[in-house]
């Protein structure tokens, strides 16, 4: 068993403030709080700190405070360096987005200061204009560099399915998160979805089930002890809450389980009924766990579609291919392949956050979302020693996380999701 250390205060390296127009100053030191933020539904890290500014000498003679001094009024650069005390350091270049004052008195003033990156600023004055056909983990790879024009490293899950698409001077990120539910990684007709977020690393276009199939990063396991962390477990939670409280009606309405999508074809004039349900994911999709959530629900709610989706299919309107010839040989083939995509995205991206748990952790930037990581939940039980229980302990993927850091205490919280019960 091992001492639980990492707790304590982590170190704040670095916070250099670029003003626009009067020089950097670090101003580590004043800080009171940092957060860092991931999501594996938002396209930029984040990060927030609380500073705490004096306006006076000990011996009260007036000076101006340093929030005075930079004159910050939006878009500043910051650069930020901080560590945990697992020996992991964290170095990146973020923008002042929001400054908002929390209080003042006569001697100190109170302000928070919220940063985001780069790109989710500049994307408000980029535009894509441009046709797009082919790949569509392609396409979002030439967005991303050529309109977005971002010079952070991108990975990518190749995706089997073309897409063809004009820009019609939409944002960079617009498409990068509409592309993403218009994919394929593998197995057509039985599996759809991806995820597009910026981590620590850079960009991710991730497909959900390539994710779910990653091997685990990290355990960890709640116990009644405070300070050591058991054999063959990298850290303690610290406290744990479920968030995914059964709400089978809601999960009814949104197709969770059985869909159906009707589509006209404006060539032919045909309209088809397309009926999906969970069973025809068998042998594509990779659950977390052992026993699927559909396996344990009443059968005669789900025999029948509860959610219907009505699509025109894409047909003439914009056919692949740079000469005339080779767009009329295409004319008649569907652009987007409607049977492999729309409702198998769908259902996929309700079933993945089905269940919810959010976890505090000693911080640890060696985490990330999109990980996979192991956690022993106990068992509601009478004795002094709950052992971990079964259906809610085993597999999830961190979906977001926050590292905080205060001058006491570090920690990291975590909200792990996932689709299916046991370890």
């Amino acid at each position: 068993m091992g001492v639980n250390h990492a707790l304590s205060s982590a170190n704040i390296t670095k916070f250099l403030v670029f003003s626009n127009t009067a020089g950097e100053t670090d101003i580590r030191l004043l800080l009171t709080e940092m957060n860092y933020e991931e999501s594996v539904f938002d396209v930029s890290i984040r990060m927030s700190v609380t500073v705490v500014d004096a306006a006076a000498l000990p011996n009260f003679a007036p000076i101006s405070s340093t929030f005075d001094d930079l004159k910050l009024a939006g878009g500043e650069k910051v650069e930020v360096g901080f560590t945990d005390n697992y020996g992991n350091e964290y170095e990146l270049e973020m923008y002042i987005d929001t400054l908002d004052e929390l209080g003042n008195t006569t001697k100190t003033q109170t302000y928070r200061i919220s940063m985001v990156s780069m790109e989710y600023l500049m994307n408000e004055s980029k535009r894509v204009r441009k046709k797009h056909e082919g790949k569509i983990s392609d396409s979002l790879v030439k967005i991303l560099r050529e309109d977005l024009q971002t010079g952070k490293d991108i990975f990518v899950d190749e995706t089997i399915n073309n897409y063809s698409f004009l820009g019609v001077n939409k944002k960079p990120f617009y498409w990068c998160i509409s592309l993403a539910k218009k994919s394929v990684p593998f197995k057509k007709g039985q599996v759809a979805g991806y995820f597009f977020y910026e981590n620590y690393f850079g960009y991710q276009f991730k497909a959900l089930d390539e994710l779910f199939a990653q091997d685990p990063k990290f355990s960890c396991i709640y116990n009644e002890t405070t300070d050591r962390i058991p054999g063959g477990y990298d850290a303690k939670i610290l406290d744990y809450t479920f968030d995914n409280n059964i709400n089978f009606q809601n999960e009814l309405k949104l197709g969770t389980y059985n869909t159906e999508r009707f589509d006209f074809n404006p060539y032919d004039q045909r309209y088809k009924e397309n009926p999906f349900t969970f069973r025809e994911q068998e042998g594509a999709i990779v659950p977390v766990a052992k026993t699927r959530i559909a396996e344990r629900i009443n059968p005669i709610f789900i025999e029948s579609p509860s959610r219907f989706l009505d699509y025109p299919q894409d047909i003439g309107t914009l056919p692949p291919g740079s000469h005339l010839e080779e767009q009329l040989k295409k004319s008649k083939e569907p652009n987007l392949e409607l049977d492999d995509v729309a409702t198998q995205a769908a259902m996929r991206y309700q079933q993945a956050c089905t269940i919810q748990v959010t976890i505090t952790i000693a911080a640890n930037l060696g985490l990330n979302v999109g990980d996979i990581i192991f956690a022993d939940i106990p068992e509601v039980s009478s004795t002094s020693k709950p052992k971990p229980e079964n259906t809610n302990s085993g597999l999830y993927m961190i979906s977001e996380l926050c590292h905080k850091l205060t001058p006491r205490r570090s920690a990291t919280k975590l909200v792990l999701i996932r689709d299916s019960y046991d370890r």
